[in-house]
């Protein structure tokens, strides 16, 4: 027991005591004094609970104390733990880095070594396409120097096919030509024919008639004899009504074909020439004088009234001259 608790006892004797003597002494006063006595013994109880209580408090806080100091220990083994832990991965980590870097150096090594083979390999590779390209070039520039005159040759056999070419076209128009004319005759014979069988029928036309027929300007006096001049009437045979329908419709087919046939020889005609002059212009420009003679002497047989006219007259002109000669031709 302690000091307090003994204490205690020793105050609760005391007023058993005084209670004890009171009591003898004042016995009328015995109802107070137990009364005084009963507090005084729940003051006692409060206090011997207090008492406890502080015990208990003191336990907790000593077991609390006990509790933090177990826990600062675990920290503390833990933080050694841990620390022994981390200097063993660390010195693992740096065994694994000194390997790693031993591989590594082996790898390095071993692709220096293979990309030097490849490199040897490589070169003599590319001695071997070298010399291969020299034999090649050597053997495209023999063939190119032993085809150049066959080439030559070809470029002058085309050219010679595409003037024969022409030249055969030309002959196809000639010959649609040469049905033109005869169609062109045909209607002639028929148109006269016509004509004499309408003379036949009717009376021939007066003088005056005939001299108007022609069209253009006529001179002529009034009574003054002042001198005019008169513009005549061009006869339009397809527009006269005193002659036959049919001699009308002739007239008018004969002006159709004699257009067409115009106007399909002018067509051919520049077809032909144009294709010709072409090609001779560019045998000017190439200095191919053979050929430029060729297609313009086949330029004079179709044509004889042909004559050069260049687009730019300061250059192909003197090529031309050179390709005619002194004489022209």
């Amino acid at each position: 027991m302690n000091a307090k608790t003994i204490s205690i006892i020793a105050v609760c004797l005391a007023v058993i005591a005084a209670s004890v003597g009171a009591a003898v002494v004042y016995v009328n006063r015995a109802k107070a004094e137990r009364a005084q006595a009963d507090a005084e013994a729940a003051r006692a109880d409060a206090a011997s609970a207090k008492a406890r209580a502080a015990e208990k408090a003191a336990a907790a806080e000593t077991e609390k104390r006990r509790a933090a100091e177990a826990n600062a220990k675990a920290k503390a083994d833990a933080l050694e733990a841990e620390k022994t832990a981390r200097g063993t991965a660390e010195l693992e980590a740096q065994a694994a880095a000194e390997k790693r870097a031993a591989a590594e150096a082996n790898a390095k090594a071993e692709r220096a070594k293979a990309e030097a083979a490849k490199a040897a390999r490589d070169e003599a590779k590319a001695k071997a396409e070298a010399a291969k390209a020299e034999q090649e070039t050597a053997r495209e520039n023999a063939m190119a120097e032993a085809s150049k005159a066959e080439a030559e040759e070809a470029k002058l056999a085309a050219e010679k096919l595409k003037a024969d070419k022409v030249i055969a076209e030309a002959k196809l128009l000639e010959l649609h030509k040469i049905d033109f004319e005869t169609l062109a005759r045909d209607l002639a014979e028929w148109k006269t024919d016509l004509e004499e069988r309408e003379r036949a029928l009717k009376p021939e036309k007066t003088v005056a008639d005939l001299s108007w027929a022609g069209g253009q300007e006529d001179t002529i006096i009034d009574a003054d004899g002042n001198v005019k001049k008169q513009v005549k009437v061009v006869y339009d045979p397809e527009t006269d009504r005193s002659i036959p329908r049919e001699s009308r419709k002739l007239a008018r087919e004969q002006r159709l074909v004699n257009e067409a046939f115009a106007k399909e020889a002018s067509d051919v005609r520049a077809a032909i020439v144009g294709s010709l002059e072409s090609l001779y212009v560019q045998a000017l420009k190439d200095d191919r004088v053979i050929d430029a003679d060729y297609y313009r002497e086949t330029l004079k047989t179709l044509y004889p009234d042909w004559e050069f006219r260049p687009a730019d007259p300061g250059k192909d002109d003197q090529k031309a001259d050179k390709a005619e000669g002194p004489d022209g031709e």
